[in-house]
């Protein structure tokens, strides 16, 4: 190597330890607090974190509170931590912190960097997070996949790419926009934005990757509930100003109020049939989506009982204080309960595929 390939290298090897040294230092010093940003203006119950491009919310009868100034992605949780993908300039970042700071108890929130990832787009963000019995998913949407990490170590870590080509390679970028995951009884759910010009619902079993057609591209979400299935058609059909709705096993939420003028932009949601908080993010071409507001819709028994600003545009993934996204959960799940829910409301798979599990890089290696 040249002497001038040789200083270009190390000058390259050295911004790339300075961006990296300089996030994480970013994340260490991150401080959760209780800033009080307004009132609730909802008839609710529960306590929600909301993760928006401007932080992390927490929303109860007592107020809204701004948590955490580091804009977010997907959270998830257990009695002891908050998980977080955090996107911070051309890195997106999982962390882990203490729960209690975040719930207004005193304390550090000790916030570690577990993995990351770079990023050419905003649009290749790690999105949702699911923490499981054994494991803590990852919707990797800039690569396509599905990321597992062991929930007792977190240094076990698989990456599942979910789509391949014609010939049987791996399609590890930013295809199909994998942005949702979940888990019952082991059996893997996920969504992905675009299949084609349809987006698709699927899970795993295992072995094997199963995907369902839905007729919208722009799907988030899949949750399962004692009472089915819950997903958001964020945008709706192409082409209508109608927006969005929420999909459950009894057809759309509350179409009277989501389908009117506003054209509402659906994605997030948590809590329970009873009582379910559903985001809405602003809506515009993607220079403008983040200078305006989103807001939160409290739906009671099937019905949209109010809305509430919030001090951001894009509302991503939303879940009780509790940890949970959808409650109660369905009993004994398995893959044949899988196939047969998602085939009685989708119709015949389009897509089977076998796992092929990859070792995940360490995260010096992606930094």
């Amino acid at each position: 190597m040249s002497p001038l390939h040789s200083l270009a290298a190390a000058s390259k090897a050295a911004a790339i330890t300075f961006k990296s040294t300089w996030f994480s230092h970013r994340i260490e010093r991150a401080h959760v607090s209780q800033k009080r940003v307004d009132d609730c203006k909802l008839p609710l119950d529960g306590r929600y974190f909301i993760t928006t491009e401007r932080g992390v919310f927490r929303i109860e009868k007592s107020g809204i509170y701004k948590v955490l100034d580091l804009p977010a992605y997907g959270i998830s949780a257990d009695k002891d931590y908050l998980y977080l993908a955090l996107f911070l300039g051309s890195r997106s970042t999982l962390v882990r912190g203490r729960i209690g700071p975040f719930l207004g108890q005193d304390g550090a929130a000790d916030l570690e960097e577990i993995y990351s990832v770079p990023l050419q787009s905003s649009n290749q963000r790690m999105h949702a997070l699911w923490l499981g019995k054994t494991h803590l998913w990852v919707a990797n949407t800039g690569r396509n996949s599905l990321i597992r990490l062991d929930r007792a170590t977190l240094s076990e870590r698989l990456e599942i790419p979910l789509f391949s080509d014609q010939f049987g390679y791996d399609l590890l970028h930013d295809v199909n926009h994998v942005n949702g995951v979940s888990e019952y009884d082991g059996t893997v759910f996920f969504s992905a934005y675009r299949a084609g010009e349809q987006s698709m619902l699927g899970y795993i079993d295992g072995h094997k990757i199963t995907g369902f057609a839905y007729p919208n591209v722009g799907i988030h979400d899949i949750y399962l509930s004692s009472e089915g299935i819950f997903f958001c058609d964020t945008f709706g059909p192409a082409g209508s100003q109608s927006g969005g709705a929420v999909m459950t096993a009894n057809g759309p939420f509350d179409p009277a109020y989501l389908s009117g003028e506003k054209g509402y932009v659906l994605r997030g949601l948590a809590g329970s049939p009873e009582e379910m908080l559903i985001g809405h993010s602003h809506k515009g071409k993607r220079r403008e989506r983040f200078e305006g507001k989103g807001s939160l819709l409290l739906g009671i028994n099937g019905r949209i009982q109010g809305e509430q600003p919030i001090a951001a545009a894009q509302v991503y993934q939303i879940m009780t204080c509790e940890g949970s996204f959808l409650s109660p959960p369905p009993e004994a799940m398995t893959a044949i309960k899988a196939h047969k829910l998602l085939a009685t409301h989708l119709g015949d798979p389009i897509y089977e595929a076998s796992i092929r599990p990859r070792e995940l890089a360490p995260p010096s290696a992606n930094s």
